[in-house]
């Protein structure tokens, strides 16, 4: 949009043998943009005696006006559209907005892992990772309490940074491993808020990276014990919040 601002109109009456009578207005045109335009119109009216011809002319004269006024309005606004919308494209690649998704996925398949912020799923962290080579066993580590009551899935985890920033350490955990068995019921899985020990060397252990960055070990899920055959499908969620979770789905074949 502009506005437009009339600076100055005046007429004058050359007193010669043709008794020319001139009229000038020019219009200054101010778009939103901070960009201005000035549009010139000149008419030169001869034999002002005759009121038929003025009145002929003044109406040329106010048309090519308002034309000129129409035509400049049109292309000022067509302007600060395409910068809007640039803008906007600009905006929208800034924020590399990324909606949950699902995906089956096989153990030694290199995928995209993802998280977003919650409420507008603003990317947060990019890793290409893959999983692999999955095995269950029991009685892992010095805690008798724990190998009473769970087995465990073990599954060796590459990964690399392929964001343009640091990823956070928490990004990803056992923790994202969801297990369910051939009726599509979950199998229960260690969830208490304490710490798990370190149940073997090489165990993978959380930790930030810069852009490039890798890590690498191997995952230990805690579940309920005499359960591992019963396992055929292993999700892994990108966010606890299910809204806001992408899913890669391993699929085991009984």
């Amino acid at each position: 949009m502009f506005k437009v601002h009339v600076l100055f109109s005046f007429s004058f009456l050359l007193n010669n043998t043709k008794g020319r009578h001139f009229n000038y207005t020019t219009a200054l045109l101010k778009q939103k943009n901070g960009f201005t335009i000035y549009s010139y119109i000149g008419i030169i009216y001869e034999h002002k005696h005759l009121s038929e011809r003025n009145y002929t002319m003044k109406r040329i004269a106010t048309g090519l006006l308002t034309l000129g006024v129409l035509l400049a309005g049109c292309s000022g606004n067509g302007a600060a559209t395409a910068n809007d919308t640039a803008k906007g494209k600009s905006e929208e690649t800034e924020r590399h907005i990324h909606e949950p998704t699902k995906q089956d996925v096989q153990f030694g398949e290199t995928f995209t892992y993802i998280t977003t912020e919650s409420a507008r799923h603003e990317v947060l962290d990019q890793l290409k990772m893959k999983v692999e080579n999955m095995r269950i066993e029991s009685n892992l580590g010095d805690r008798a309490e724990l190998n009473e009551e769970f087995d465990y899935l073990l599954l060796d985890v590459s990964m690399e940074n392929i964001g343009q920033s640091e990823s956070d350490d928490y990004t990803f955990s056992y923790r994202k491993f969801t297990l369910y068995n051939k009726n599509g019921m979950e199998i229960p899985t260690y969830t208490s808020t304490s710490s798990l020990p370190e149940f073997m060397e090489g165990e993978f252990k959380g930790a930030k990276l810069r852009p490039n960055g890798k890590n690498e070990g191997t995952i230990v899920v805690p579940f309920a014990k005499d359960e591992g055959e019963n396992i055929s499908e292993i999700i892994l969620d990108t966010s606890a919040n299910a809204d806001n979770s992408s899913q890669f789905i391993f699929k085991l074949s009984k």
